[in-house]
């Protein structure tokens, strides 16, 4: 009998690892390379599928070993609850798995032609636990979560998909790795939009007030009991009637948000947060920008950057058509990452930085920052210049060993020029003072040394004082001319320290 194409890919693994060390592993489908799971993972795959294939099931859950664990620990549970008459149910997790691995199931026939009428939906704790944030960053488990969400959103339009956060881990709010999981599920509830995607968090339920897991509720602090199957049925089954059809009004998590030791004080620019725009871009033609620049980061094989220019829409704008000639002829024979963010603040940036994995597991000898001007329609100056020195500290304790860039706010004003219009600049002055202030703020930040001013404030000003309109051609962002005058100022320092 021939050996199933997925079967071969399977038995390669004995000789190798599966995917490549710095891939953006979690959202490449693959399969399991643990040596445990070669005896356990495809057996359950296929009798799993064999199910399916017989029908009858009106609901999916999909995970890992928690998932799995209503078989063990949560088994008197499920009986009472899923295995017959009112919910029918078809438990599809398997121990170790990651992103990667249910989407590979999801990709290769596990679900056969199954149609049902909801998913429950808990991944992502093998993702954090499993590898460090080099080979993962957070950013790469919320696009892996991302990923299974948008397959079933796609191959099963009719179908509710409730999603949990990962559940908790760890003994305190301060484990690592409930952290990390932590940071995950702040960002994966903007995937939830109360109607195709239901947020069932009880999170708090499986907690003390503090925040502590107590080993009565999982013994290794990782995989409930069954009080916490009992729990979980509890809080699932009023949104497992709405999918069903069964009542009309789409629930909410009545549960407390659970305690975390993410920060929630201080100004918001200094608290790290996703730009949801670049995570879920609505035009479904394009490929949503934190993706693509992972995927870009992921396949540098040399892991090696002359510069990392980290920004907003003015840094962003050097990919657009006509700036990106000027960046391919001044740049050519150095090797940079553009990771700019069109409309990110330093809360974004901050994110990108620590987070994002842009940072994480390459070497670069120098990196470029500029940030701040989306904040000054509603921050103050202090707690913009704040949320720029939280990105500056950062930077500096990924990448010591560059030379940080640290660049001023370019001159901005309110107007834009427009067709058959006389151009104007009566609003200028609102914007204007604010970022003159953020910059006398920053200014300290640079030693001359590690971190370096690079102001180009007099070369995009005209002799009034105001954005030239030559180089910022709508006030803000600019053009083919702008940036030429950028890349050589740029040049100098770019030869100086890369030698080349």
């Amino acid at each position: 009998m021939k050996m199933p194409a997925y079967r071969m890919m399977f038995a390669a693994l004995s000789v190798g690892v599966c995917g490549s060390l710095f891939g953006q592993l979690a959202v490449t489908p693959a399969l399991p390379e643990r040596a445990w799971t070669r005896k356990m993972w495809l057996p359950r795959f296929d009798a799993k599928k064999a199910l399916a294939e017989q029908g009858g099931y009106d609901i999916v859950f999909l995970g890992d070993s928690i998932t799995h664990g209503w078989e063990s620990k949560g088994a008197k549970v499920w009986a009472a609850n899923f295995a017959e008459g009112t919910y029918k149910a078809l438990n599809c997790g398997i121990s170790g798995d990651r992103t990667e691995h249910v989407l590979w199931r999801l990709y290769n026939g596990q679900l056969a032609n199954l149609s049902p009428k909801a998913f429950v939906l808990m991944i992502g704790t093998n993702n954090t636990g499993h590898r460090d944030v080099e080979s993962e960053p957070p950013t790469d488990t919320i696009l892996g979560i991302q990923s299974i969400v948008d397959h079933l959103k796609s191959k099963y339009p009719q179908a509710k998909i409730i999603m949990h956060p990962i559940f908790p881990r760890g003994a305190t709010v301060k484990d690592p790795l409930r952290v990390r999981n932590d940071l995950v599920n702040s960002e994966i509830k903007a995937f939830a939009d109360g109607k195709r995607v239901l947020w069932c968090d009880f999170n708090s339920r499986l907690l003390t007030t503090n925040g502590v897991m107590e080993t009565s509720m999982a013994k290794d602090l990782l995989h409930p009991g069954e009080p916490g199957y009992v729990i979980w049925a509890e809080e699932l089954k009023p949104f497992l009637d709405y999918a069903l059809g069964r009542t009309k009004k789409a629930p909410k998590s009545t549960a407390p948000v659970a305690m975390t030791s993410l920060p929630k004080t201080g100004p918001v620019t200094t608290i790290p947060k996703i730009k949801n725009h670049w995570l879920n871009n609505p035009k479904k033609s394009v490929q949503p920008r934190i993706r693509e620049k992972r995927a870009e980061q992921c396949a540098n094989a040399e892991r090696y950057y002359d510069a990392i220019m980290i920004g907003d829409s003015i840094t962003h704008f050097w990919d657009r058509k006509g700036n990106v000639d000027v960046f391919n002829a001044k740049f050519k024979g150095y090797k940079i990452l553009n990771v700019g963010f069109g409309g990110d603040r330093t809360q974004n940036t901050l994110w990108n930085i620590l987070h994002g994995g842009i940072l994480d597991g390459v070497h670069t000898r120098v990196v470029t920052l500029m940030i701040g001007t989306n904040n000054t329609w509603s921050d103050t100056p202090e707690d913009i210049a704040a949320g720029i020195k939280a990105c500056v500290e950062a930077i500096r304790k990924k990448q010591p060993q560059a030379k940080l860039l640290l660049m001023p706010l370019l001159p901005r004003e309110v107007a834009h020029k427009r067709p058959n219009r006389d151009y104007t600049r009566k609003n200028g002055e609102i914007v204007m003072p604010k970022q003159i202030k953020v910059n006398e703020l920053i200014r300290p930040l640079a030693d001359g040394k590690d971190v370096i001013w690079f102001d180009l404030t007099k070369q995009f000003t005209d002799s009034e004082g105001l954005p030239d309109v030559k180089l910022l051609p709508d006030g803000t962002h600019p053009g083919p001319e702008g940036y030429t005058v950028w890349a050589d100022a740029f040049l100098p320092h770019l030869k100086e320290i890369c030698g080349k």
